[in-house]
């Protein structure tokens, strides 16, 4: 991780997740974790030693801690869509850990706290929005691993505004890695928001599933001494709108 701090009024593990709500874990009620397949459930104010498995559409996660040596903290696949997470710190630990989040369509995470994972969040589809996070890679995978802190390898309709992506220090791979392995990805806005690390910091590649179009990023600071803060690979197609960066 970078030796720099990071920069007054991005959040920080002390303004986000439970810590960000001066919620006390003590006062969470324990929980080892499982599935929830009930629409539209509130799961809240509990403390998951192990995977929550989301399998029904419109679920919401409220002040819940997430601690755990399995694959994922949340899973959330098949008809587990339109999935809301909010103030929760999730950590994973270990050498086996995966994902703090694996996600598909409609998901919203906002003001968390989420380490750990070879990749710390995982997307692969449609109307994803990430917004006041704290995110920091999993320093101790590096060299064994590709890590990256956000990846995603198709979707469509993106954003992250206002979240710390904190990513492996010059290591592979990214503090955000979008790269189009399965379908096309469209329609991404990263925006006011602070990233550091990776080999290259934030990366769009086109894949094997198509292109890689309308990625906007707008008013974004970076770590000064991250390696490369912005990177295309436009073998078969793909476009770049990027202004206001500031380096610090």
């Amino acid at each position: 991780m970078s030796s720099n701090p990071i920069p007054v009024g991005f959040p920080t593990p002390y303004n986000t997740g439970l810590r960000g709500i001066g919620v006390d874990p003590d006062d969470l009620t324990d929980d080892g974790g499982g599935t929830y397949s009930t629409a539209d459930a509130v799961i809240e104010d509990l403390d998951f030693t192990g995977t929550v498995n989301i399998n029904a559409s419109g679920i919401t996660i409220r002040r819940c801690r997430i601690t755990t040596t399995d694959f994922y903290g949340i899973r959330c696949l098949g008809p587990g869509t339109n999935l809301t997470i909010e103030d929760c710190r999730i950590r994973l630990h270990g050498v086996n850990s995966a994902a703090a989040i694996l996600a598909t369509d409609g998901i919203t995470i906002s003001r968390c706290d989420i380490s750990g994972g070879a990749d710390s969040v995982k997307f692969e589809g449609d109307g994803i929005v990430m917004e006041d996070c704290y995110l920091a890679g999993n320093m101790g995978k590096v060299g064994v691993s590709h890590n990256d802190v956000i990846q995603t390898g198709a979707g469509d309709g993106m954003i992250i505004r206002r979240c710390s992506i904190i990513g492996p220090w010059q290591q592979q791979t990214s503090a955000i890695l979008m790269k189009s392995d399965f379908a096309a990805i469209n329609d991404v806005l990263v925006e006011d928001s602070y990233m550091s690390g990776g080999n290259y910091t934030i990366q769009f590649v086109v894949g094997g599933g198509g292109d890689v179009t309308n990625i906007v990023m707008t008013d974004n600071t970076f770590d000064d001494d991250s390696w490369n803060f912005a990177y295309l690979n436009d073998g078969t197609a793909g476009d770049l709108t990027e202004t206001g960066s500031v380096f610090v």
